[in-house]
């Protein structure tokens, strides 16, 4: 396979490369949230590799046009990621689809737009589309923190969006969602007020939000909610 001579700056700021071992392919048929199946970033497949490069232990190399640090979910032989591009002045934030033996592109659907410049502020180390998404019953709900939430299903359409809890973060966001029963759970840590937020995972409606209680002088944070019974 002929690549394209990129620089760092370019690779780093203008794609997203995602690559896959032979191994890995099959390791885990369903990944469906950050963390894996269980939350808890662990997996029972055994052998797989170790090192890689960019023609080592690499069935295929996909790149995608915008800048995003969540990590990929897998469900019925396909990826799912986010990703934003900023055009001008203006920030698009998109779910995207994968075939997971190929590295194939299948869809890319544009589900939320930014226009408010002081939204648009972030750490240089981190992206607009650092939430993983996840997979349940067909649909893929994307959380973009401050800038909105969106669901689509495994053929792209686009189901609902909302953006009505907005908040000031101060890098940016970090935190996935989790699902409980008929809710999308997250955090909204800001620089003040920070909260738990659950949507209405049918509609993108919000159900309830509770204040994020802290001693700590800095209040924000980028933690995904962990569900257990007690």
């Amino acid at each position: 396979m002929n690549e394209p001579v990129m620089s760092t700056h370019q690779l780093s700021h203008l794609c997203l490369a995602l690559v896959l071992s032979a191994t890995s392919l099959h390791a885990e048929a369903l990944w469906p949230e950050f963390r894996g199946p269980t939350a808890q970033g662990q997996s029972t497949a055994t052998g797989l590799p170790t090192e890689w490069s960019k023609s080592q232990n690499i069935v295929w190399r996909t790149e995608t046009e915008g800048r995003a640090w969540s990590s990929p979910i897998v469900a019925n032989g396909k990826i799912f990621l986010t990703d934003a591009t900023e055009k001008g002045s203006k920030l698009l934030l998109h779910v995207l689809a994968l075939d997971a033996a190929t590295g194939k592109a299948l869809w890319n659907t544009k589900v939320l737009e930014q226009k408010n410049v002081e939204a648009l502020k972030m750490h240089k180390k981190n992206s607009h589309a650092s939430p993983s998404a996840i997979w349940q019953d067909g649909r893929i709900y994307a959380h973009f923190g401050h800038h909105g939430t969106a669901c689509v299903d495994e053929a792209g359409k686009l189901l609902w969006t909302t953006q009505e809890n907005s908040y000031a973060p101060v890098h940016g966001t970090g935190g996935s969602p989790v699902i409980v029963d008929e809710l999308l759970i997250f955090n909204a840590d800001a620089a003040a007020s920070p909260s738990v937020i659950a949507l209405d995972k049918n509609t993108g409606k919000t159900r309830w939000k509770v204040a994020r209680s802290s001693e700590a002088s800095r209040k924000f944070s980028f933690c995904t909610p962990l569900v257990i019974q007690v």
